[in-house]
């Protein structure tokens, strides 16, 4: 058992690196004792060991205990949310606005994860129902953020941007499990125009903004918009358009392939070198790319992404 003068957030840290190591079993058995351990009233690191938790279960797939671990965090977050926004000395007035704010709008992202979670399951009409949902918050956090703008930085809070373009896969991940591959690329394009339209994926907080550690784990913009171009090229790849799928992906990667050059978007890219080009001609390309990942030193992306 490690020490209780370490910080929580290096013993949620330490329970996750778990999950990698040869102990993976271990993980969540030391998340949960961390869990009694944290006193009731730290709300915000009691939800961060439930985001833990619940990224674990959907990496092994274990889909009941991800949607719990994820339910838990809903309930936390009025508390959580009002932890932070206090701490950081604002007028009641200005406090009352941006916790509710900010508890719908984590409500709302995590309520998209749930219905994707749902989709990976299999279940399309609870996923639905789920994405109506978080839609149903967005629209109220879109009515307080048209009422009190610039109250705490909350258009500069990084979920806050980036909500929009969850509506937007939500949408067409829902679409995608249909086959509907024209509708699903339409969301797909308009949710990477959301997050193309400022051409900028770095943090713009400033010191008075910062609220703390996340509660909810979003993912940052930079993610999702190279995630979004990736279905972009997918959708391309189903509705049997293979052009537009390689300039796709060849482009994401000139953009920034420090960003950009992941795993996936590597299979993805190898793939379709496989089934649109002779084999010479693959084998080349796949060797290009995978010079351009030893040129930025991209050394997390292994050999068998490369499909050689």
């Amino acid at each position: 058992q490690s020490p209780d003068w370490l910080p929580w957030s290096l013993h949620i840290l330490a329970g996750q690196a778990l999950e990698y190591a040869e102990e993976a079993v271990r993980a969540t058995d030391i998340l949960y004792q961390l869990r009694e351990r944290i006193p009731s009233t730290e709300h915000v690191w009691l939800a961060s060991v439930d985001n833990a938790l619940a990224n674990i279960f959907l990496r092994r797939g274990e889909f009941r205990l991800a949607m719990a671990s994820l339910d838990r965090i809903i309930c936390l977050l009025p508390e959580a949310v009002k932890t932070q926004v206090v701490n950081t000395q604002r007028p009641d007035s200005e406090t009352e606005r941006m916790v509710d704010a900010l508890t719908k709008a984590y409500t709302c992202e995590i309520l998209s994860r749930q219905g994707r979670t749902f989709l990976e399951a299999g279940a399309l009409f609870e996923a639905a129902e789920v994405f109506e949902s978080a839609k149903g918050f967005w629209v109220e956090v879109e009515s307080l953020l048209n009422l009190t703008p610039q109250v705490g930085g909350l258009v500069s809070h990084d979920l806050i941007k980036v909500l929009p373009c969850h509506m937007e896969i939500n949408e067409a991940l829902f679409y995608f499990a249909k086959s509907h591959y024209d509708h699903a690329l339409q969301s797909f394009n308009k949710a990477a125009e959301i997050l193309r339209k400022d051409n900028n994926f770095q943090n713009q907080y400033k010191v008075q903004d910062w609220l703390g550690p996340g509660i909810a784990g979003n993912q940052p913009a930079s993610t999702l918009y190279c995630e979004s171009v990736n279905n972009i090229a997918l959708c391309h790849l189903y509705m049997c358009n293979m052009t537009e799928a390689v300039d796709l992906l060849e482009g994401l990667i000139r953009e920034d392939p420090s960003a950009f050059l992941t795993e996936r978007v590597a299979f993805n890219l190898c793939t379709l070198y496989e089934l649109g080009s002779d084999i010479p001609t693959g084998l080349r390309k796949k060797k290009i790319l995978q010079l351009i990942a030893k040129r930025f030193c991209l050394h997390d992306i292994g050999p068998e992404s490369f499909r050689v």
